[in-house]
């Protein structure tokens, strides 16, 4: 029998930016934006977002762009209540603009959208370029705390699970006790296209780089932790094959690590597909 252990889900979606096209057209699909967004909201009149400079814009491709960008509104009860938000623009021959794909997240996920979009530009800014395949790979081995090994536990092979389990084993090789830690993995299908990662208690869609928390795990120097255990997923998802990296780091004595190629695993790996 396998010993199960569900993780707490930090429900965040993680996804990689870059600016895009003329102030001016991006001050035509912020307006544009800012419209859609309002009326989907209870009170549309109540909308305020954030400013302009904040709004994180990526063009897919031509005509196509992914913007994601924080608001408040009122809600049913009068309460205004603030929540991030993703929509894809599409920019027709005439200039006309259409939207699909409209979904909202809590405020803590637009910071770490924020947080990792400011580390990219960061590292750009110095000159660095981002690591990816068997660099990337090789880099996060070689730190203190790494994924040692990823599996994938599927249902039937679980005890009182209600769907298939992701399973990443940390390996401390510092001299501190881990007493927390956050993981963030990504997943494909078995032809290698990225899949949004939805826990079987996760009430949102789901998310190409889904953090998770690894709580209370007292992980000792020179030891792993992670072994028969780990997150559960829906069953339907068909995920084939799985990626993780350790995000950051809780020490015993208070001290705070944060991974700094973290940015690097994620433009390299979220919503992207694989060979």
């Amino acid at each position: 029998m396998k010993k199960f252990l569900l993780f707490i889900l930090i429900q965040v979606m993680v996804i990689s930016f870059v600016g895009c096209g003329s102030s001016d057209n991006n001050e035509a699909i912020l307006n544009y934006v800012k419209s859609e967004v309002a009326n989907s909201l209870k009170k549309p009149d109540t909308a305020t977002f954030c400013d302009d400079e904040e709004f994180i814009i990526k063009e897919l491709e031509s005509g196509k762009f992914y913007v994601t960008g924080y608001c408040e509104g009122e809600n049913s009860y009068g309460a205004m209540v603030g929540n991030g938000f993703n929509i894809i623009v599409s920019e027709d021959d005439t200039g006309e603009y259409s939207s699909t794909d409209v979904s909202f997240f809590s405020a803590n996920e637009w910071k770490t959208k924020r947080d990792l979009e400011n580390a990219r530009m960061e590292k750009e800014n110095n000159g660095e370029e981002l690591l990816t395949g068997d660099k990337l790979d090789s880099q996060l081995r070689s730190q203190d705390y790494y994924i040692d090994s990823t599996k994938i536990e599927r249902e039937e092979d679980l005890y009182l699970a209600t769907g298939d389990m992701i399973e990443a084993v940390i390996k401390n090789n510092s001299d501190k006790t881990i007493k927390n830690a956050i993981v963030a993995f990504v997943g494909w299908d078995a032809n290698g296209y990225p899949v949004r990662i939805k826990g079987t208690v996760d009430i949102t869609d789901g998310s190409y780089t889904k953090e998770v928390s690894y709580s209370g795990i007292n992980l000792e120097p020179n030891k792993t932790y992670g072994k028969d255990s780990g997150y559960e997923i829906e069953e339907s998802l068909n995920i084939k094959t799985i990626k993780a990296i350790v995000v950051s780091v809780e020490t015993s004595n208070g001290d705070k690590w944060e991974n700094p190629y973290y940015v690097d695993f994620v433009e390299a790996y979220d919503n992207k597909k694989i060979n």
